[in-house]
């Protein structure tokens, strides 16, 4: 928590005193899911899990705005949701919680203006730090999977395959609209797929590990959770050896936020913001509502 603190902070502080017209203030409600070796198709509505973040950025002019922002989800998927006997039969499952900080820009066209160019469609684009640590269900406890080594990280048999890192990169990329409610307040509906950089989101990317070797070097509970067929099945086992696949490592995970943003313009607050003078707190001045705080300063 203190590392997504410091990001926000160092983050916005940097924004603030860029060429700011005016702040933006936000609150993000919504849902999370993901897309990888265990979603098989787009769209589970019961992998949907609620989601929350804050916002805070700056507007340099009508086009473009540059936020901080933090989001909290959880992303899960399961093979039991797959009509193929295949995936069904395979039977692995994961959940994870996911936080995220960073940096995003958010292009509007053709303009968002308080109180004039109210509607706008965007376009977003940043990057992200984000953890996630992937967990199964087991004989009723649950379990983190990293640290179990599930596709012979650590073992002989694979050398070269290390534990995977719980701590990454992501690039945030979607589409959405925004709409001025009154001068200060806004609300935006947006859909932001998270590109990351690893196949193990859900702890699942190339091969089974034959069983001895993943029993005697990592565990029986790394065998109990690599190999779930016998679950399944009501019987032992599937017998995989070291080259039979267990999951598709050619395309990385994503992880998606849906929803909405319920915010607030502090004009007046940036830096290169044209006039600071209110008729009363809360409410345009004059001038701004003449549109001259619109036409001068938001080209």
């Amino acid at each position: 928590m203190r590392k997504i603190a410091l990001i926000i902070f160092l983050g916005f502080s940097t924004l603030y005193n860029a060429n700011a017209q005016y702040v933006e203030l936000g609150l993000f409600g919504g849902a999370s899911f993901y897309n990888g070796d265990l979603s098989h198709q787009l769209i589970y509505w019961n992998e949907f899990h609620p989601a929350a973040g804050i916002y805070a950025g700056v507007h340099f002019n009508r086009y473009f705005s540059l936020s901080v922002q933090s989001k909290f989800g959880t992303i899960s998927g399961h093979d039991s949701n797959s009509d193929e006997e295949g995936f069904k039969r395979r039977n692995l499952s994961f959940e994870s919680n996911i936080i995220e900080a960073g940096v995003v820009g958010e292009f509007y066209f053709p303009g968002y203006i308080p109180g004039d160019m109210r509607f706008s469609p965007f376009i977003s684009l940043g990057i992200n730090w984000f953890h996630f640590n992937p967990t199964a269900e087991y004989m009723g406890s649950v379990y983190d999977l990293q640290p179990l080594g599930t596709e012979g990280q650590g073992t002989s048999a694979f050398p070269d395959r290390e534990p995977y890192a719980l701590n990454q990169i992501s690039i945030p990329f979607g589409v959405g609209v925004k709409y001025n409610l009154s001068y200060n307040w806004n609300l935006a509906f947006e859909v932001t797929f998270r590109k990351t950089f690893t196949d193990y989101l859900d702890d699942l990317s190339k091969t089974y590990v034959d069983a001895d070797i993943l029993t005697n070097e990592n565990g029986e509970l790394a065998y109990a959770l690599s190999n779930r067929t016998g679950e399944y099945l009501g019987s032992a086992n599937a017998d995989f050896g070291n080259d039979q696949k267990r999951g598709s490592s050619s395309v990385t995970d994503y992880y998606i936020f849906t929803g909405f943003t319920i915010s607030y313009n502090l004009i007046g607050v940036g830096k290169n913001s044209a006039s600071r003078q209110v008729d009363c707190p809360g409410e345009p001045s004059k001038k701004q509502k003449s549109g001259l705080w619109d036409k001068k300063m938001m080209k």
